[in-house]
């Protein structure tokens, strides 16, 4: 049995500040050294701090969890059912679903795949992010209080060794919000990125990464297609000392007047490490 608590307090967004008091209840079974299975039942209590604009809710999940991991791989399948209870609006239930499959197909390399079908909100999806493997820590979701089902598709694959990291992802994603009048926020999204480094020196490396992004809002028709390209340094000149330089290139094209746009930055940090923080 687990208790947990989380207090959510955004600096812009502070009507949909709210507190989440939830018990997860599990009962685990191991056949065998590689294998496990288990029933869950967690259940979450969400209040806002402002009620005047947003809606206290009782979520209650119940699933199966399926866990493998072999000497390359390991596998992680969820099962189940939601149940949201609101105070005034209908309450809401379906499917809950989560797969992540990580195999790895070399020493220096991994493939990673990741979905799951599940109601979610801004601040369960913050969350959840914090528990996600390397590349899929990406908080996606516009900062509301309202409920949507999302089925999110995400597939990695990384090589890295003592010089060099090539990184390659690909994901989608459906949000469709359960209320009529935020029909205009129902959105498919798919997104392409590429991250490859190299340490030329001892004291210094190169990157360069890319992203490329279309969003469809399926009301509205607005589709907005942004590319985003980087490269820069990172350069150690003490110890402690670093200076990272970083120059960025974004560009968005749309069929809605007004939101094209492109931008050209230049950014140069410096950094300070203690010792003791170097791994």
């Amino acid at each position: 049995m687990f208790i947990r608590y989380a207090d959510f307090s955004y600096e812009t967004e502070l009507e949909n500040d709210n507190e989440r008091i939830g018990g997860l209840i599990k009962y685990t079974i191991a056949p065998s050294p590689i294998s496990t299975y288990s029933l869950n039942i967690d259940s979450v209590d969400v209040m806002y701090k402002n009620n005047l604009l947003n809606e206290d809710y009782k979520r209650n999940d119940a699933f199966v969890n399926f866990s493998n991991t072999g000497d390359q791989y390991e596998l992680t399948i969820d099962g189940g059912y939601t149940e949201i209870e609101r105070e005034i609006s209908n309450n809401l239930n379906g499917f809950l679903g989560k797969l992540e499959f990580v195999v790895n197909t070399s020493l220096n390399s991994n493939l990673r795949f990741y979905s799951h079908s599940q109601y979610t909100d801004s601040s369960r999806n913050f969350l959840e992010t914090r528990a996600f493997g390397e590349g899929l820590r990406r908080f996606d979701t516009a900062i509301s209080s309202d409920i949507f089902y999302e089925r999110y598709y995400f597939t990695g694959y990384r090589w890295s060794d003592a010089i060099n990291t090539f990184e390659f992802q690909l994901l989608k994603f459906d949000q469709d919000y359960k209320d009529d009048s935020l029909d205009d926020l129902d959105r498919a999204v798919k997104e392409a990125g590429l991250l490859v480094s190299r340490r030329i020196t001892r004291l210094a490396d190169l990157f360069f990464a890319a992203r490329i992004r279309n969003q469809y809002y399926k009301k509205t028709f607005i589709e907005y297609d942004d590319q985003d390209y980087s490269g820069g340094s990172n350069l150690r000149i003490s110890r402690s000392l670093y200076v990272n330089l970083v120059i960025d290139r974004s560009t968005r094209k749309s069929n809605e007047i007004g939101s094209e746009y492109i931008e050209n930055s230049v950014y140069l940090g410096l950094e300070f490490r203690s010792p003791s923080s170097r791994h």
